[in-house]
């Protein structure tokens, strides 16, 4: 977006200003000190203000803030003449916003993955105020059971292009089969699942005795070693950095 940003000002003389909002509770937005009774920001009663509507409002009331009082209504000026595109970081922002759009500003949300999903909500909730979005990779509809992302994965490791195969793919689902069973399977045991904690070399030897460990590392949801599906890099140089050099190790 900010080589976006750079060929509108540059080419179409347009006046851009990019804007990096920090989500509340992350960073220096987040609660502390915040709540009357002195209680800690993630206590379950507290985690109510850490959700998607809440981080939208807060955007829709930074837009408000920056059309009506700070930047494009007062400080519009000390922009004219600067080579390149503003950037700007917003914190701490909360509220609700309900006026009208400055109909000469034009709001473009962008992000990918979860921001994604706020950047087209923001659009669909709030289009007095933003005028388009760009969403990548947003999970717009959220499941509790996902397989759908590490079959991606999967394909990927196949997908001969980036250095995949299909024996590379091969080995690593009976690999992982194999822990799983050895972790949540029939062939279960206290041993088997203390020999994975020393394969893997966790904090503790008895790691996987707690069910819930034992079904995250062995089950569906992670998986067992890291596999660089969404930000794969084929110029990259560290060792098992990207598809090709896995499946090359394999």
């Amino acid at each position: 977006m900010i080589e976006l940003a750079q060929k509108l000002y540059s080419e179409g003389r347009a006046s851009v200003h990019l804007f990096a909002l920090e989500h509340r509770y992350y960073g220096e937005s987040y609660p502390d000190e915040c709540f009357e009774d002195g209680s800690d920001a993630v206590l379950n009663e507290n985690l109510v203000y850490l959700s998607s509507k809440q981080a939208l409002a807060d955007l829709a009331h930074f837009v408000h803030i920056m059309n009506e009082e700070l930047l494009f209504a007062s400080q519009r000026d000390s922009f004219v003449g600067q080579s390149q595109p503003v950037v700007m970081k917003a914190r701490k922002l909360s509220g609700n916003a309900t006026e009208s759009m400055n109909s000469d500003v034009k709001w473009v949300t962008f992000g990918g993955s979860y921001p994604g999903t706020l950047a087209a909500l923001a659009r669909s909730q709030y289009p007095h105020y933003i005028h388009a979005a760009v969403s990548s990779s947003a999970p717009l509809e959220p499941a509790v059971d996902f397989p759908g992302y590490l079959e991606v994965v999967g394909t990927d490791l196949q997908y001969e292009k980036v250095g995949g195969s299909d024996e590379c793919y091969k080995i690593v689902k009976d690999a992982h089969n194999e822990i799983s069973d050895a972790l949540i399977g029939e062939r279960s045991s206290e041993e088997s699942r203390s020999r994975i904690a020393s394969m893997f070399n966790t904090c503790d030897k008895d790691y996987f005795e707690d069910e819930m460990n034992a079904k995250w590392f062995g089950g569906e949801d992670m998986g067992v070693i890291d596999i660089p599906a969404q930000g794969n890099d084929p110029s990259c140089t560290e060792e098992l950095c990207n598809i090709e050099k896995i499946c090359q190790y394999m």
